[in-house]
């Protein structure tokens, strides 16, 4: 049985499914398992693609043949479909039937499976029960901005109890935060750490360290990102190199292990969306600075109110022929949610529009020439 009458047969339709197997700009919102499921033994190798419900993820499914016997790759796959924080659950694809799970940060498969009895009484309303009635979820699902916002708070209170001011813990720990993502993401250049024994995991070890890597981030970006004088960076005290170590170390040759634990190290920010770092920042504001989040208006935009907009804005571009063309400001952009699902979505219609993949090029024209914020 193929996978259109597969999805048929639990009440799906075949062309609310994304295959990674095709290469288009409907992927685009994919791009880190798609990327990742190509490389040479990755872990990813056995995802066919994403259903969408309504045009948001819903089920990411996985092919049973080629996961085989051994639960430790379905856990792994599981947990990074949960770092993505959008897709709610997992459906293994095996001898015509489809078995699914909610996806979670932890490693409990068992607890998280949907009984099989349930999906096959729904039959032909499996999937309409899975979007409508979410089982399995209300006590599986930990969500990945809660995760993160739990270790940042950690970090960002430790600091602060060991005398660093709450501003310059927040510019540390932002700045961390930041590093790491970019070094999972494979986008830190090894200039920025080839002098340091322990790589980039020891990017935060020094003052020296600290230094080094927030000039970089000056010259990079912003030089008004997390403002952090250098008298601060000198003046801190020895615990909190610890606390900021922690943030940069990750699991050894990014193996995850397959025991969840709430720990830096058990997070990959290959996959974890860039938003989610904000959402993090701005729900550390709403506990501890209300009245200054209130002030600067720096409240989290969720993703799929963003790409609702997005979406709705650049249909009637498309009617126009301008969509490809089209220039957005974002004149509050913040987090820089819509201004990134405003870039994508540039990018797709380059992409119809051109016939092929944009490459190198086309993109930073994209973001240099029709993207303000």
């Amino acid at each position: 049985m193929g996978i259109d009458e597969l999805l048929q047969q639990y009440g799906g339709d075949s062309d609310s499914l994304l295959r990674f197997d095709d290469d288009g700009p409907q992927l685009l919102p994919y791009a880190t398992l798609t990327a990742t499921r190509g490389d040479i033994g990755s872990e990813l190798a056995p995802l066919l693609g994403v259903y969408e419900w309504q045009d948001r993820p819903l089920i990411v499914l996985a092919d049973g043949d080629a996961l085989g016997d051994d639960p430790a790759q379905l856990k792994k796959i599981r947990r990074i479909v949960a770092m993505r924080g959008d897709a709610p659950y997992l459906a293994v694809v095996k001898l015509g039937r489809m078995t699914v799970y909610g996806v979670s940060l932890d490693d409990n498969i068992v607890k998280a499976k949907v009984p099989d009895e349930e999906i096959e009484a729904a039959g032909r309303m499996a999937i309409p029960h899975l979007a409508n009635s979410r089982p399995q979820l209300a006590a599986n699902s930990r969500w990945i901005s809660k995760v993160i916002l739990d270790l940042l708070k950690a970090a960002l209170d430790s600091l602060v109890k060991n005398g660093v001011s709450e501003l310059n813990a927040i510019s540390l720990v932002g700045r961390a935060l930041f590093v790491r993502f970019l070094d999972d993401r494979a986008l830190l250049p090894e200039i920025v750490h080839s002098s340091i024994p322990s790589g980039a995991a020891g990017l935060f070890d020094t003052a020296k360290s600290i230094v080094d890597t927030s000039e970089w981030l000056n010259d990079t970006f912003n030089g008004d990102f997390l403002q952090l004088a250098r008298s601060d960076i000198d003046s801190l005290p020895p615990e909190a190199f610890g606390v900021l170590g922690n943030i940069m170390h990750k699991a050894p040759d990014g193996q995850l292990p397959l025991k969840w634990a709430k720990k830096w190290e058990n997070l990959d920010f290959a996959h974890i969306p860039v938003g989610v770092l904000s959402q993090a920042y701005e729900h550390y504001l709403s506990l501890h600075k209300p009245k200054e989040q209130r002030k600067k208006g720096s409240y989290y935009t969720p993703p799929h109110i963003a790409n609702l907009m997005v979406r709705a804005s650049f249909t009637a571009l498309r009617r126009d022929g301008a969509a490809h063309t089209a220039k957005v400001l974002d004149p509050a952009a913040g987090a820089g949610v819509f201004l990134i699902t405003a870039f994508r979505q540039l990018v797709a219609e380059r992409w119809v529009h051109d016939g092929k993949r944009p490459d190198t090029k086309a993109l930073r024209d994209i973001l240099n020439n029709q993207i303000r914020g």
